[in-house]
């Protein structure tokens, strides 16, 4: 029976057999054409009836068929296993879609993501090492200034004491306050040994009794030269070193305080009942009393008194450089109390002018 369906009816199948049928019967006819068939007569074949291929299906304008599928649009068509796989046996409108052409291009996306961090990667680890290297360049400027600073604060307390000799001298100030002494029964004075801790005591006997030609020198630029305390009567000269050869001589500067004026803590130590007595009314002085200071230049900064304290001879905290904060400090020590001088006398004076 023939088929009557018209061919956009027909499924791909139908029509690549259809296409198979006729190109294999155009190369049967040119086979015979070329004279290369023998005519041999081939015994009967019994066929099983289930493997007979029924005919493939009839239609009435095959060749009207045939110039339809040519005129069709080309539109590409899934290779079907058992179709034929012969080049010339698909009709030249067909073409085969890859297998894999989706995933090659999806392998060349994930390539360039891929090629795109590594490139991120690499800009990150140049970014890191830069700023390494420049970390480690700033550590090196942080560690020169460093060493630039020591150096020169070194220089600057060198530049300050002369030693006449090689002797190392432990600054007895360093653990007790200066200005102590005692009294013998006879009204004898003499330096107080017994206020220095056991395990420096013995240096400080032979720094003390050492004489006056190997003590240190100091040479300070502007160092206080004289001051006036108006409220007490004080009227006297200032000599650098609070040691207790130099404080025989009057008012003595500490030689690692501070300098009129100037932002730290400048010490000065006197006597209270030895030597001049100059500092007997100390702990006279009240909140709001003027200490005048005259620099080595001639120039006068006065400071108020803000405060005052009984302290132990080993409080050396008062000597501290910070006690001030910005505000430049005077701090005045001498014993206390008098002729007994078990203690020390401290009064804190700010700078106001």
């Amino acid at each position: 029976m023939r088929d009557k369906r018209p061919v956009d009816e027909l499924t791909i199948e139908e029509l690549e057999r259809l296409l198979f049928l006729k190109k294999r019967e155009a190369r049967m006819q040119r086979f015979v054409k070329s004279d290369r068939r023998v005519d041999v007569p081939l015994p009967p074949i019994s066929v099983p009836a289930e493997n007979v291929i029924p005919d493939p299906p009839q239609f009435e304008e095959d060749e009207d068929i045939l110039d339809s599928i040519q005129e069709t649009p080309e539109v590409p068509v899934t290779y079907v296993q058992g179709s034929p796989q012969f080049e010339d046996d698909l009709a030249p409108h067909i073409v085969f879609r890859r297998q894999g052409e989706g995933a090659d291009s999806r392998r060349a996306g994930a390539a360039r993501f891929f090629l795109l961090i590594e490139a991120v990667a690499v800009l990150g680890l140049i970014g890191i090492l830069y700023l390494g290297f420049r970390g480690l360049q700033t550590i090196d400027r942080n560690v020169e200034i460093t060493d630039n600073i020591s150096a020169t604060s070194e220089a600057q307390l060198l530049s300050r004491m002369v030693q006449p000799t090689a002797t190392p001298l432990i600054s007895v100030n360093a653990v007790v306050l200066p200005g102590g002494h005692i009294w013998d029964a006879g009204g004898r004075h003499s330096f107080n040994f017994n206020e220095v801790p056991a395990p420096y005591r013995a240096a400080f006997q032979e720094q003390v009794n050492a004489p006056s030609s190997t003590q240190p020198v100091f040479n300070i630029t502007g160092a206080p030269r004289r001051i006036q305390i108006p409220a007490i009567g004080v009227d006297a000269s200032i000599r650098t070193g609070d040691d207790w050869i130099s404080l025989q001589a009057g008012v003595g500067h500490h030689p690692y305080s501070g300098l009129p004026g100037n932002e730290g803590n400048m010490v000065l130590t006197a006597h209270n009942d030895i030597y001049g007595e100059i500092f007997r009314d100390l702990q006279l002085l009240e909140p709001g009393d003027e200490i005048r200071i005259q620099s080595e230049n001639g120039q006068w900064y006065t400071y108020v008194v803000d405060e005052k304290q009984v302290v132990e001879p080993t409080e050396v905290w008062v000597l501290g450089q910070d006690l001030g904060g910005e505000t430049p400090l005077a701090t005045l020590i001498t014993c206390h109390p008098y002729r007994v001088d078990t203690h020390r006398m401290v009064v804190f004076a700010k700078l106001v002018n």
